[in-house]
């Protein structure tokens, strides 16, 4: 088998996407696991749909974490006209809900997991411009963090940018905090 002929500026942008992909998986904005998983599928020659989200992958844990619930759904087709963002009765008006409440009127909904927020901030051209000014959970997935209490992540608008966060379940959330939801 002879070597395609490849100029060497090629394989000089090729090293230097791999050391971005790198840092990027160091830094914790790239989950491990789907950069193996894509990188898999790029050797197969398989085609892969950018905009699927693997919900029933692991998802991301900061270090120092565990996960203490991750709700499966499947493969996800990201759309966002298929995503509800849900706000409580108990949060209108000014008002807040304690997370551990809240999370317990939504354990029989269809809530979004990590794996979507994470999808997100790595493709954040995607995320509708309505979303900015709010706080969107992903109640999927539940995490304890270092000390042991629970915690939900999140994503808002800040500085230009999207970014992510978490909540612990033992502060209030109020009007702003938003639980997104899959519509099917």
């Amino acid at each position: 088998m002879t070597r395609q002929c490849v100029p060497n500026e090629l394989y000089g942008q090729l090293h230097r996407k791999f050391r971005e992909l790198e840092r990027r998986i160091d830094q914790g904005t790239i989950p491990f696991q789907r950069a193996i998983n894509d990188l898999q599928a790029l050797i197969e020659g398989r085609t892969f749909d950018s905009r699927i989200i693997d919900c029933d992958a692991d998802p991301f844990v900061p270090e120092g974490w565990t996960v203490a619930e991750h709700r499966e759904r499947g493969q996800l087709k990201w759309n966002p006209d298929m995503v509800s963002l849900y706000l409580s009765d108990s949060q209108k008006d000014n008002k807040t809900i304690r997370g551990h409440e809240l999370r317990k009127e939504l354990e029989n909904q269809l809530v979004l997991n990590a794996n979507v927020l994470d999808y997100l901030l790595n493709h954040q051209g995607l995320i509708p411009e309505t979303w900015k000014g709010k706080q969107i959970f992903f109640w999927g997935t539940i995490y304890h963090d270092q000390d042991g209490s629970l915690c939900v992540r999140c994503l808002y608008w800040v500085g230009g940018r999207w970014d992510g966060d978490y909540r612990w379940l033992d502060n209030d959330l109020g009007v702003r905090s938003f639980a997104a939801f899959a519509c099917k």
